[in-house]
């Protein structure tokens, strides 16, 4: 078997094979690539657990705000008292053989330690929510480059087949020109070259096709997909690229660094707080027995209750708070330089894909012109042919400038997808532009 025939049953036994979910689909459109993409993608899965997260911690950190509220209790099964001498006299020292108790605290002050941390891990949670926005924005354009790049590498598969069709019609007419005397053994041996050529690039092709396909089903999150893709290439026009707003949109990755920052500096203070003294309110009702029979509360039981106000302030802890203010410090001083970066980053990306996209289309439009010229040279080289004055190898040359134009337009089809995707990126918005939406 072939290398050319082999690719041919290996994507008829994708079109074939059947699998879970997904696979049996007729067609697949960019939109549900994309929305396939988005119920199964890894990375987004990842990044909504990180959202998660963030909300677990802002209830984590707000815990301390509200009353904290406690139950105890105590049973001595059995017990040998303590003995102190009172007077000269020996006395025993008894405790409760049961005692529970209910009680209930209230932060009232720590150096607005803990609202700073509250502040810092709302801003976490914006900054996750953020960075799951800018995911799946992202996940979206890589879905619809490799969406386009597999159809793209379909349609070189196209030409690459016609060129070798075309260069067998070729060999054919030369053999057949020997016998009449009309060509010489030179002819056939350069069409035998080009179309040995032809052949590998034709293997090249589907080879390509089958990867581009698998680096889109890898992108959707599935195991397999043996369907059709359903679109075509853009058609692109200067005059739409003239009418980009090319003004900045929300870029949701800055964003998701902005409320970092804020979130480190608040992270900050909550350090700075550290240090402060903390007051707490508390109050505790306890009932208590001396009665060792006694599990439940009875009319044996006493009570008592208190009522007060804790206050604690640490002096020194072996440099831990000054470390944490400097580890706090730090962080935030990295956040700044990030969002400088990107500051700094975003004119150059949005420059150089600006101007990439332009010359895209501009190779998109030469090879539409090579193309109506090429399929001109062509007739004309066939009716000189035909009268004497060229020969078969004018004709081959100019049917192989036709082959090498359509796969320039459809390679700049494929470029400008990519260019536009990277454009939308460093804007931060979308494109209405070539029927995309």
């Amino acid at each position: 078997m072939s290398r050319h025939q082999f690719n041919l049953a290996w994507m008829c036994l994708l079109g074939a094979m059947s699998c879970s979910s997904f696979v049996n689909a007729q067609a697949l459109s960019l939109a549900e690539a994309q929305q396939t993409a988005e119920q199964h993608s890894p990375t987004l899965s990842e990044m909504q657990i990180d959202v998660n997260i963030a909300e677990a911690s802002m209830d984590k950190t707000f815990a301390p705000r509200l009353p904290q509220i406690y139950v105890k209790g105590r049973h001595l099964l059995d017990d040998k008292p303590q003995v102190m001498e009172v007077s000269g006299r020996p006395f025993s020292l008894v405790q409760p053989g049961s005692d529970y108790s209910v009680g209930v605290s209230l932060l009232l002050y720590d150096g607005k330690g803990t609202r700073s941390k509250v502040e810092a891990s709302k801003y976490q949670h914006a900054a996750s929510t953020a960075r799951l926005d800018q995911a799946r924005f992202k996940l979206d354009e890589e879905v619809r480059v490799k969406f386009y790049q597999a159809l793209g590498a379909r349609e070189l598969v196209k030409v690459s087949s016609q060129n070798v069709e075309v260069l067998k019609a070729h060999l054919r007419d030369v053999q057949n020109q020997i016998k009449l005397g009309v060509a010489t053994r030179l002819d056939v041996l350069k069409v035998e070259v080009q179309l040995e050529e032809a052949q590998n690039a034709q293997d090249a092709a589907e080879d390509n096709a089958i990867l581009a396909q698998a680096k889109l089903v890898q992108m959707m999150g599935i195991e397999q997909f043996s369907g059709s893709l359903k679109g075509q290439l853009p058609t692109l026009s200067r005059k739409e690229y003239d009418k980009i707003d090319f003004t900045r949109g929300e870029r949701l990755d800055q964003k998701a660094l902005l409320y970092m920052k804020q979130s480190a500096e608040n992270a900050v203070r909550a350090s700075h707080a550290a240090s402060s003294p903390k007051v707490t309110l508390f109050g505790q009702k306890d009932l208590y027995s001396y009665t060792s029979q006694s599990f439940l509360p009875n009319n044996k039981f006493h009570d008592a209750y208190t009522v007060g106000l804790n206050f604690s302030w640490s002096l020194y802890d072996g440099g831990a708070t000054s470390a944490g203010e400097r580890i706090a410090n730090e962080k935030l001083r990295k956040q700044e330089e990030e969002i400088r970066r990107a500051k700094q980053a975003m004119p150059v990306d949005i420059d150089f894909w600006k101007r990439k996209l332009a010359h895209d289309i501009a190779r998109y439009q030469a090879g539409r012109r090579s193309t109506e010229k090429s399929e001109e040279a062509v007739r004309l080289a066939k009716n000189a042919m035909r009268l004497g004055s060229r020969t078969n190898t004018d004709v081959l040359d100019a049917e192989q400038d036709l082959n090498f134009s359509k796969s320039k337009i459809v390679k700049a089809q494929m470029d400008a997808v990519v260019s536009l995707s990277n454009l939308e990126l460093a804007l931060g918005k979308r494109i209405a532009i070539f029927g995309f939406e």
